[in-house]
């Protein structure tokens, strides 16, 4: 794979998959919800290839919750593409572990994602954090680097008037959250991926449909948990990015307190 295989370290973990019809969107590709369900469950298999598996983690009360990701999509594939997938530690901290990702096309050696996630090591019971156990540091070594770090453009108040922005509210499901009984991780991509396509409506480029747009970009910091029920508040602000490309603010807030939940920024190319 040109580019990003020579980052891959030897041991780090690795596995194969085809690409099923349920996990495509309208534009024919994967989006940014199912690659992060792929870096997820690479991350789940990775560590319970060396002994953590869901077991462990609940004889222990602990568990590992992300705090932010970061993400560079390239060469989305379809239905039935053959993908191989690898992701390795890089770096321990007391709490916290940096994780990363690789994702590309088979046959071509094409990457279709390169990610890094800074993961927070908790109590599960109290979700305080904790201290990772030796055993886990001294099993899941740290063998290869982080992501080179993706220079992204801010939005300054300079730019106010040249945004636009757009509201949208909705209420978390049961059937959104997962075994801790908090919204998981993936599903809030659904949620930026829907406010962007109704952002894209009243936005710099309104007269190009949403599915025009291929995501290029995501940095998601995960700040509070959500619970089914919850009803939240999405706020997105868009920009001009070159010629062809769009800039996303992203703001969810529980709509009741204005707490903030999660806090993200994206990038989009236009393909027509």
């Amino acid at each position: 794979m040109s580019g990003t295989a020579l980052m891959i370290p030897d041991s780090a973990f690795t596995d194969q998959l085809r690409v099923r019809s349920y996990e495509v969107g309208q534009s024919g590709t994967i989006g940014l919800g199912t690659a992060l369900r792929y870096c997820e469950a690479l991350a789940t298999d990775a560590s319970a290839s060396v002994g953590f598996d869901r077991s462990w983690y609940e004889a222990h009360h602990a568990a590992w919750v992300v705090r932010e990701m970061t993400i560079l999509l390239g060469a989305l594939p379809r239905i039935g593409e053959e993908l191989e997938l690898a992701t390795w530690v890089a770096q321990f901290r007391r709490v916290q572990a940096q994780r990363e990702y690789a994702i590309w096309q088979k046959a071509a050696g094409r990457m279709v994602a390169r990610a890094s996630a800074r993961w927070a090591y908790c109590d599960a019971e109290r979700g305080q954090l904790i201290r990772i156990p030796d055993a886990i540091l001294e099993t899941m070594k740290s063998p290869g680097a982080s992501m080179p770090e993706y220079r992204y453009r801010q939005f300054h108040n300079s730019e106010v008037g040249t945004n636009r922005s757009s509201t949208i509210f909705l209420q978390a499901r049961e059937y959104e959250t997962d075994t801790q009984q908090h919204i998981n991780n993936c599903v809030y991509a659904d949620w930026l991926t829907e406010a962007f396509t109704q952002a894209t409506k009243v936005s710099v480029a309104d007269t190009c449909p949403a599915v025009a747009w291929r995501p290029r970009f995501y940095r998601i910091e995960y700040i509070r948990a959500v619970v089914a029920g919850d009803t939240l508040r999405i706020e997105t602000e868009t920009a001009p990015h070159g010629s062809r490309g769009i800039r996303v603010r992203h703001s969810i807030v529980q709509a009741e307190s204005n707490a903030a939940i999660v806090q993200a920024y994206s990038e989009h190319v236009r393909l027509a």
